[in-house]
């Protein structure tokens, strides 16, 4: 019982970790995606209390938000002078 729960209770954790990581986008979306398959296998054990489903979505809104951050960033690195001043 013991293993079922630290599978859910390590989903609940790195999808915390994966919102708050989204300023980095890499590590956000690697968490999000590393908190989605510990809940699924969570799952697959027989867990499916509220800490597997938090897991699971706080790992999706973490995947998301880091997608949207990269978007963000490259945007912003496009549109700024950064560009010019790589080419010359």
């Amino acid at each position: 019982m013991e293993q079922k729960n630290g599978k859910a209770t390590a989903a609940l954790v790195l999808g915390i970790i994966s919102l708050v990581g989204f300023c980095i986008p890499i590590v956000g979306i690697i968490l999000g995606i590393i908190a989605i398959v510990m809940s699924m296998l969570a799952k697959k054990e027989g867990v499916t209390g509220g800490k597997q489903t938090a897991g699971l979505i706080l790992g999706i809104i973490g995947i998301v938000l880091g997608i949207v951050m990269w978007i963000v960033n490259a945007v912003i690195l496009v549109n700024s002078n950064f560009m010019d001043m790589l080419g010359g």
